[in-house]
């Protein structure tokens, strides 16, 4: 009966008349589609269905619940079921009137009111100077690492970008203009629905050229030069991301609101930027040697950290030391009394509250200083004494001194005694450190005469 609804004309065959039509007749006899299914079921279970009760009232009332099923269905296009991340705006014959956040409302039935639901919560994404690569199994988006050698995406687009020419190489008429691929990454959401949908005929086309255009517009300014720490802090290839990605999200976000786009830059990446394949190696070779002119500089500067605080404690201390001592000079140069007295007291107090090794210097020369006043002043109290003695009692003080200098010197030499007259002819020589006369302890040979 199915495949009989529609026949085809055939070459060579009559054309039936429209009595005869399975459509026409479906439409005019609907019970005919039951009595057809009863006959079937007739046959298979070998029980006549089209002679019960169910059947004969599902025959008389099937058309007035195939009308009540399509008003129901009908009915229920009043209703809008809106999900947590979205938002819909209905339109009433065409025209928006109203916007509904989460949950359930209802509206006229179509076609009076058409509801438009959109994930306005949900966070999407425009590719900026490159195409992305797609798995084509998984229909999603490949990550890989970023290196600069070699192309990560599809398809990267070329970015112009100033360039700073200077010194014996630069050509001369060139223009002064580098080339850097640019794979930028911008994520927005929606958050004005009727400004995003009706203000403009395609508002992420829009947003993209915006993009687009901003992007090209900032990095004619940029640098990406990376001679100096200081180059390297504001190259689009360095440091200077962060800061560029501040600025062109804000200068993004204000043009999208003046276009009237009704979106929110939520996320805008510039790690993607980088020069070409070809030239990334001698790129990668002159970041290396400003990596290393920055790491002697460091070692430099730590070097004098260290000599500055072993001298005077700490660097603060030191450079205070440095800009008196620089003053007092100044002052000298210029003859001024009253500053080189002031200075030079400034001075001598930031000496002398200094630490480090100009505190033990310092120390060192006041302990040598006190060591040598106190000499000096013990050899004039000495002197003193000496005079008077000498003055009381010339002879004796100098056979005193004599003596003493032979007992000083003299200490650990052999001496002999020479006792003997000018008219003697027989002299003797006394051993002053030989024993003359044995001790008691060591007498011997008594042992025996006292045991007779």
């Amino acid at each position: 009966m199915v495949l009989d609804v529609y026949r085809p004309r055939l070459k060579g065959r009559y054309s039936r008349s429209a009595f005869d039509s399975r459509l026409l007749g479906i439409i005019n006899e609907p019970g005919r589609i039951f009595r057809t299914a009863a006959d079937a079921l007739d046959y298979q279970f070998g029980f006549k269905v089209s002679q019960t009760w169910f059947y004969k009232l599902l025959e008389k009332a099937v058309v007035p619940l195939v009308l009540l099923a399509a008003l129901t269905l009908y009915l229920l296009s009043c209703i809008v079921v809106v999900a947590p991340n979205e938002e819909a705006i209905i339109e009433h014959f065409g025209n928006p009137v109203r916007t509904i956040g989460p949950g359930l409302a209802f509206k006229r039935p179509w076609p009076i009111d058409i509801a438009y639901k959109y994930p306005t919560k949900k966070v999407s994404e425009i590719s900026i100077g490159f195409v992305p690569k797609i798995n084509p199994k998984t229909k999603e988006v490949k990550s890989e690492p970023l290196l600069w050698g070699r192309a990560h995406y599809e398809k990267e687009e070329l970015l112009l970008v100033a360039s700073e020419q200077t010194g014996t190489q630069a050509v001369a008429g060139a223009v002064p203009v580098s080339l850097v691929m640019a794979a930028v990454p911008v994520q927005y959401r929606i958050k004005d629905l009727y400004s995003f949908i009706y203000e403009n005929k395609d508002s992420e086309k829009l947003l993209k050229s915006i993009c687009y255009q901003e992007l090209t517009r900032f990095a004619a300014s940029a640098k990406i030069e990376v001679d100096s720490e200081a180059d390297i802090n504001n190259s689009l290839l360095g440091a200077g991301r962060a800061e560029a990605k501040k600025i062109l999200t804000n200068r993004i976000q204000d043009a999208a609101d003046e276009a009237g786009l009704g979106v929110e830059i939520v996320f805008l990446g510039l790690q993607g930027i980088h020069p070409p394949p070809e030239v990334a190696p001698d790129y990668q070779k002159v970041v290396g040697a400003v990596q290393k002119k920055q790491a002697i500089i460091l070692n430099a500067e730590a070097e004098r950290n260290k000599i500055l605080s072993t001298l005077a404690g700490s660097v603060e201390d030191a450079n205070k030391l440095y800009s008196l001592a620089a003053e007092y000079q100044t002052a000298k140069e210029g003859n001024d009394p009253d500053q080189i007295e002031k200075l030079g007291g400034y001075l001598d107090m930031a000496f002398a509250e200094a630490k480090g090794d100009i505190f033990t210097t310092l120390r060192q020369a006041q302990s040598y200083a006190f060591e040598k006043a106190t000499i000096a002043h013990a050899t004039g109290q000495r002197f003193a004494g000496q005079l008077k003695a000498y003055r009381a009692a010339a002879d004796i003080y100098k056979r005193q001194l004599r003596l003493s200098v032979f007992e000083e010197n003299l200490d650990n030499i052999r001496k002999f005694v020479v006792v003997a007259d000018k008219n003697d002819v027989e002299i003797f020589e006394i051993d002053v450190k030989e024993k003359l006369t044995p001790s008691l302890y060591e007498l011997s040979g008594f042992e025996g005469s006292s045991k007779k």
